[in-house]
């Protein structure tokens, strides 16, 4: 039991700096979606580009900050990441399709569905950057 705890409380660090860096991509994503449409992108367009843009800032972010990966970035790392950040995307924007349907408050399927694609994503990321030094 004790074990758990000191190992629970080891990832401390690493989810404080993985929420900053959600925090960043989320500043990241909405910033190149606004300067988008400002220059007369649809919305929907947009977000795609805004969505890989955040994906990127978060790969340079978790890679050298949250999990402190010593060796040097690769294009077959970038789209291991790539493809677990769309992985997340799906789950978010399910469930949040979801809890909305179902008659919920959008903020209670936003809340939702970036909590639990979160936790997938920091799962995932970990096993992917977060190698033996």
């Amino acid at each position: 039991m004790m074990g758990a705890f000191k190992r629970l409380h080891g990832l401390a660090p690493q989810v404080a700096s993985f929420a900053i860096s959600g925090g960043l991509a989320f500043l990241v994503d909405g910033g190149v979606l606004w300067a988008l449409t400002a220059a007369s992108v649809p919305p929907l367009i947009g977000r795609v580009f805004s969505i890989f843009v955040a994906i990127v800032c978060t790969w340079v972010f978790n890679r050298s900050l949250t999990f402190r990966t010593t060796s040097g970035p690769s294009f077959a790392e970038f789209g291991k990441y790539l493809a677990i950040s769309l992985a997340g995307s799906a789950i978010n924007y399910t469930i949040f399709s979801i809890v909305v349907l179902l008659g919920a408050h959008l903020v209670v399927g936003l809340v939702l569905g970036t909590v639990v694609a979160a936790t997938f994503n920091f799962v995932r990321y970990r096993k992917l950057l977060d190698r033996p030094k």
